[in-house]
């Protein structure tokens, strides 16, 4: 049986980037999926653009919430998220149209012990959404040590990661930060593995 992938997108006034990152993910190979939309009170228009996903496809999940800033935005996302496996993506960033399908591919093929994070890369939407452009962190096997996220802000992105949804039972994004939580979510899942 497929595992489900929970989709998470916190959103904030990016209705212009949204219709393409949504695309991304209905157009996903892997079709066993929710894509968790949460919308941090956008004054744009957002939950126009998502709710008509949402009509389209039952596979989307929208919920508007107040304005709390992006940590709080996913973490209410994740207590949303019934799926297996999270994989986290921006509402201006694009899915690879086979990143799930792969991921759950590398997953499969581990004997023993599953992997509870593989690593890829992502798309982002030029800010005049005229073009795609490469993820700006460059991943090699220097990348994934606890050193690299620990001096290197952006090392890796969050979207990079899809996790294994049990690796949240206990972590959550700090929502007194504004900016670089993923980076101190990075380090607690680091300091959380054996």
């Amino acid at each position: 049986m497929s595992p489900l992938v929970s989709i998470i997108i916190p959103c904030y006034n990016q209705g212009e980037y949204l219709n393409e990152t949504l695309k991304s993910v209905y157009l996903q190979t892997y079709e066993n999926w929710e894509c968790v939309i949460v919308n941090d009170g956008s004054t744009d228009n957002t939950e126009e653009i998502a709710k008509s996903w949402e009509a389209k496809d039952s596979r989307f999940k929208y919920y508007l919430k107040k304005n709390s800033g992006v940590s709080s935005t996913r973490n209410f996302a994740i207590s949303k998220a019934v799926g297996k496996y999270l994989q986290f993506l921006d509402s201006d960033d694009l899915l690879e149209i086979r990143k799930i399908e792969l991921s759950i591919n590398e997953i499969n093929k581990a004997s023993g012990e599953k992997p509870e994070i593989i690593i890829t890369n992502f798309k982002m939407i030029s800010s005049d959404s005229k073009q795609i452009l490469p993820a700006f962190c460059e991943l090699n096997e220097k990348s994934f040590t606890f050193d690299n996220f620990l001096f290197n802000l952006f090392s890796i992105q969050l979207q990079c990661g899809f996790f294994d949804i049990k690796l949240f039972e206990d972590i959550r994004f700090p929502e007194n930060l504004s900016a670089q939580e993923d980076w101190i979510v990075w380090i607690k899942i680091f300091k959380s593995s054996p």
